[in-house]
Parts: C-alpha cells; sequence; structure tokens
C-alpha cells in the first residue's frame, strides 16, 4: 500500500515539474520581471514606477517572480567614484555625476546577460526625459513572440527609427535642426558712394555754373562746388524665412528696409534679398558663411536711377537661443552692379551737371534673433530598406 502511494505522489509531482517546465519554455516575451537595488529608497520607487510605466506603454507584462518571465529587466544604483591622481578609487567630485546606473537585460532560461551598460545622474528630476530612452534600449533585443509577428505582419508596417537621444550631459542641439526659422535682425549698414568724375569739372572736380565762352570758343566756369565721396550709415531692419533643406545648407527669402537717402534721414529703400548658407555646426554655436543677392523694390526721390541688384556675401554666427532659437550676428558686404545716378541737389546755384554719377556698395552689421518652427525629424527606413542594405 505505501508503495503504491509513493508511486503515485511520484508521478503526479513528475506531471507537475514537466507541466512547469513545458509552460516555463512557453511564456511569452512580453512578460518581464523587474528588479532593483538603489543608494536611497527615493531612487529605488522613483525608478521602478517609471520603468514599469514604460514598460506598460510598450505592451510588456509585469510579472510577481522571476519564473512567469521570459526576461528579467535589472538596474543597480551606486555612488560614482573616479580615481585619483594617487591611483585610488574615490568618491566623485561635486561638480561631476554622483551616481551611476548599471541596467542589464537578462534572458531567465539560461541566466544569459544579453545587455549590460551604465548611465550617471545626478537629479532624480532630471531623470524624467531619460527613463524611455533608457527603457527601450534594453528591452530593444527582446524578440516579439511568434504569435506577435503574424498579426504584425498581417496590419503594421514594421519601420526601423534612428532616435537621437540625449544622454546625461551631453549638449541640446535641436536649435541647430529646424526646417523653418523666422529671423528678425536690426542691422546698421554703411553706404560707401564712390564719387564718379563723370560731367564734372574743375581742378577739384564737382557741380559748376557755366560762365559762357571765352575769345577761343573754350567755356569759361563761373563757379565750382568741389564734391567727394560719402559714407553715410544707413540703420534698417530685416525680416526673413530661411529654410535648411539640408543639414549643411539653407536658403533665407527676406525683406530689407533702411535709411536709404544720402541726404535726408527717412526709411525709404525697401529691397528684397535672398541668401544661400553653408552651416558649420558645433556643440555651442553655428557659423553660416553665405552668398547674397539684392533687388530693390523702392528708393528716394533723391535719386534719378538706381542700380538694379547687388551682390556679396556675409557671415553669420548664432549661439543658442532656447530649445527653438538662436541669437545671431550678422556682416556683410554687397556691391551693388551699375552706376548711382542722384539728382543735383545744388541747381540752380550749381546747375552743371544735372545728374551726379557714384558707385555704391555697402559694408552691413546685424544683431537678431531667429526663431525656428518645425524639428527636423530622423530619417526613417522601413523593414525591406534594411534588409535590402544588408543584403548589399
Amino acid at each position: 500500500m505505501k508503495k503504491t502511494l509513493f508511486t503515485i505522489v511520484f508521478y503526479a509531482l513528475f506531471c507537475a515539474f514537466a507541466a512547469v517546465s513545458s509552460l516555463a519554455q512557453d511564456i511569452p516575451n512580453e512578460f518581464l520581471y523587474m528588479e532593483g537595488s538603489a543608494v536611497r529608497q527615493d531612487q529605488l520607487e522613483f525608478f521602478l514606477t517609471n520603468f514599469k510605466i514604460e514598460a506598460a506603454g510598450a505592451g510588456y507584462t509585469i510579472t510577481e517572480t522571476r519564473n512567469e518571465a521570459a526576461f528579467t529587466f535589472r538596474f543597480i544604483i551606486s555612488q560614482n567614484t573616479v580615481i585619483d591622481s594617487g591611483g585610488n578609487r574615490v568618491p566623485a567630485p561635486p561638480d561631476d555625476n554622483q551616481f551611476v546606473m548599471r541596467i542589464s537585460l537578462i534572458k531567465n532560461a539560461g541566466s544569459e546577460e544579453i545587455l549590460t551598460f551604465d548611465f550617471y545622474f545626478t537629479e532624480l528630476l532630471e531623470m524624467y526625459e531619460h527613463t524611455f530612452s533608457i527603457f527601450h534600449r534594453a528591452v530593444i533585443y527582446i524578440p516579439p513572440s511568434v504569435r506577435e509577428v503574424i498579426v504584425e505582419k498581417e496590419v503594421v508596417v514594421e519601420v526601423e527609427r534612428e532616435v537621437e537621444v540625449l544622454v546625461e550631459g551631453e549638449i541640446d542641439r535641436s536649435w541647430q535642426n529646424r526646417w523653418l526659422y523666422i529671423n528678425l535682425s536690426v542691422d546698421y549698414p554703411i553706404s560707401f558712394y564712390q564719387l564718379q568724375p563723370t560731367g564734372l569739372k574743375g581742378a577739384n572736380i564737382g557741380v559748376y555754373s557755366p560762365g559762357g565762352l571765352d575769345e577761343n570758343g573754350e567755356e569759361i566756369l563761373a563757379d565750382v562746388m568741389p564734391l567727394d565721396h560719402k559714407i553715410i550709415p544707413q540703420p534698417g531692419m530685416t525680416l526673413g524665412l530661411e529654410f535648411q533643406f539640408l543639414n549643411f545648407m539653407s536658403l533665407e527669402i527676406n525683406f530689407q528696409a533702411n535709411i536709404g537717402d544720402p541726404r535726408t534721414y527717412y526709411f525709404v529703400n525697401l529691397f528684397a534679398g535672398a541668401e544661400l548658407k553653408f552651416a558649420i555646426k558645433t556643440k555651442y554655436f553655428m557659423i553660416q558663411p553665405y552668398l547674397g543677392f539684392l533687388y530693390p523694390l523702392n528708393v528716394s526721390d533723391e535719386f534719378k536711377e538706381f542700380p538694379l541688384f547687388a551682390a556679396g556675401g556675409g557671415l553669420e554666427v548664432g549661439v543658442r537661443g532656447g530649445k527653438l532659437g538662436a541669437f545671431f550676428l550678422n556682416v556683410n558686404f554687397m556691391y551693388f552692379f551699375g552706376d548711382v545716378y542722384r539728382h543735383n541737389p545744388y541747381d540752380p546755384l550749381f546747375s552743371e551737371p544735372p545728374v551726379i554719377h557714384y558707385k555704391r556698395f555697402n559694408l552691413g552689421l546685424g544683431i537678431g534673433y531667429k526663431f525656428g518652427l518645425i524639428e527636423r525629424r530622423p530619417r526613417v527606413r522601413t523593414a525591406a530598406q534594411t534588409e535590402s542594405e544588408a543584403s548589399e
């Protein structure tokens, strides 16, 4: 009787063990066990809560025990240490990250450690924006369950995204990567009017009053008013729309208004401009040398004729001004092709010539702010493109 009872109990235990083993082998990959340890209790509670939220959002089921899960997500937080000049390991200085969190992904069948990496931090409040990237960096190596793959292939197009993750200590460079910018600057260009001798007379060339003819038939000048080159500051403003169609190149279309009369000070000169910029980006600033073009829309009545267009180049240097834009300094040189024909303002005392000729060019300086509107998204590749690239 005892022998029979022992046989029955042994057989029942064997069947239960076989059933548990079979069940463990068939645990879906979305069943995840999570464990952690930390230097402080608030750190442990913070990361357990936030990682479980990220897991639920990604479709994982958090189990009560390790045996119920296919994988284990583990984190261990310890004090950050460094090696001093004497070769001793000491706590990290106050200006460095004070804690290090080691993340591990473990396949429970066989206790195989698939992935381990470290993340350094100091304050918990800084970690709200990093828990998502930390969790997904670890679980990306968990393959989907067989039944999930079949369903997804029927209704979902799988894509691979290249995501730029801002880790602790890195500089936020999103202000450099916008599709569109609205640019506004206050300008202080200096206009140079280079006097041309066309039609001018006298020892020191200038406008004059004809006095008649001498006995030899040569013209006698009654009086001459010498002229010289003009250097005139012409403050103004520029409003532009910049489209960054490549990471290293952008095109700006702008509207400029500035003081344009060499004799009076009214905002009468209006220009349409275009600038082709080439970007050199660093962590802390952005340099944009550019080629420029100007087309006059309206100029002062002081001029009889004005050149049809101007061209030149410049340099724009920008630094971060918030997450969406930048403060910039702009210097440029623009040359107007053709003579500036200015009415003779000294008539009737000096009536000749009726038009004075100048060459005009500008040396400009501007300070402004550019506001970014649309973020440049990372490149997206489909699974088919990824397989094609791998096969090549």
